[in-house]
């Protein structure tokens, strides 16, 4: 646990340099601060033992499964070990574990490569649409996310990268936005449920709209869970099949009400209800994940998937609280900012407390 809080204290001394007199130093301090927290975070990845993650040690057995299958039977190659089948896994990804294998063999060096790609994809979402790089990647590890792309580092990667096309929603350009998620089903096949999102965040949000379909999606979810499973359970294939059984997941709904309760509080320090119509896509993807929250309440299955939109509150909370056409004042905007962090801090801290976020818990290096 000491690294993460090593990692977490690191974060924070960063962002103290970039509001002291460091700043007065002639150079763009945010163009400095994203590479070398990025840096860290891939050094912590790249470098944890097999046990960090309870599926981290599944990747290195799909790297050697691929590894030393002939190319031309990967497609259909009937390789396995113990339970698990590498039939089981994407097309892209066992061609790229093949790609690699062929020079490295060492299986630390998926891990490496995993997460050097995890971090990098992360880098270029924040740059790309966050107006605070700092505070984004501040709580891209506050709020857990690091260290659950951890353990699901290949569903982590294809949020990611379909997170970094959504803007071509906006654009009405569906064909860009459709080779994201292709790219994205390279890593893990879970990114198709991106799909939803085209149709659906290309409608406007309002005030009312938001809050209303925020209360009426817990509503029907709460009452008629037992019944909506029933009707699409002939559609789920039968390995999947097992994640809809009713399960309580309080440590899920402890997720959400963290992120939830942040949403609410920038939304009400943004008193022009315009913000809702200009953060409309972003909403919309957090209603996504909001609404596979309240799925996951009952069933364990819908935790992964709300964990693929989940990024976007590392987008749209700094977003929120710099946006300076509805907050004039700058020590408004710092105050707020502050709030958020010691919030996040103090949530993180508790977290670990009750939960090894993803069996991350204790850290070990791979040497150890």
């Amino acid at each position: 646990m000491g690294c993460y809080y090593l990692i977490l204290c690191t974060i924070i001394l960063l962002g103290l340099l970039k509001i002291s007199k460091v700043q007065t130093i002639n150079f763009n301090y945010d163009k400095v601060i994203l590479p070398i927290i990025s840096f860290i975070l891939f050094l912590f990845a790249a470098l944890r033992n097999i046990s960090v993650g309870a599926d981290t040690r599944q990747y290195t057995i799909i790297y050697q499964l691929a590894g030393e299958e002939k190319w031309e039977n990967l497609w259909n190659s009937n390789a396995s070990y113990l339970w698990f089948k590498l039939s089981d896994i994407e097309i892209g990804y066992k061609f790229i574990n093949k790609a690699i294998y062929t020079f490295f063999r060492n299986p630390q060096t998926i891990t490496v490569f995993n997460s050097f790609v995890l971090i990098l994809v992360l880098f270029l979402l924040i740059k790309k649409y966050s107006n605070d790089w700092w505070l984004s990647v501040f709580l891209y590890f506050a709020l857990g996310f690091y260290q659950l792309a951890l353990n699901l580092t290949p569903s982590a990667i294809a949020s990611l990268i379909v997170l970094c096309g959504v803007d071509n929603i906006q654009k009405r350009d569906f064909l860009k936005y459709l080779i994201y998620v292709a790219m994205g089903t390279i890593f893990h096949y879970s990114a198709i449920i991106f799909l939803i999102a085209y149709p659906v965040c290309i409608l406007k949000l309002n005030k009312r709209r938001f809050w209303l379909l925020l209360g009426l999606s817990f509503f029907i979810i709460t009452i008629f869970y037992t019944t909506i499973v029933r009707l699409i359970s002939p559609l789920v294939p039968k390995q999947y099949q097992m994640y809809l059984v009713t399960k309580e997941r309080n440590e899920a709904l402890f997720v959400y009400l963290v992120q939830l309760i942040l949403i609410v509080f920038c939304l009400i320090i943004n008193k022009d209800n315009q913000i809702y119509s200009k953060y409309s896509l972003y909403l919309w993807l957090f209603l996504l994940e909001s609404v596979s929250y309240f799925i996951s309440i009952h069933s364990t299955g819908f935790t992964r998937v709300a964990f693929l939109f989940s990024p976007i509150t590392v987008i749209l909370i700094p977003n929120l609280i710099s946006d300076k056409l509805y907050i004039k004042k700058k020590f408004v905007i710092e105050l707020h900012r502050l709030i958020v962090v010691l919030y996040s801090f103090f949530a993180y801290i508790f977290r670990v407390q009750i939960n090894n976020i993803g069996t991350t818990i204790p850290y070990l290096f791979f040497w150890q």
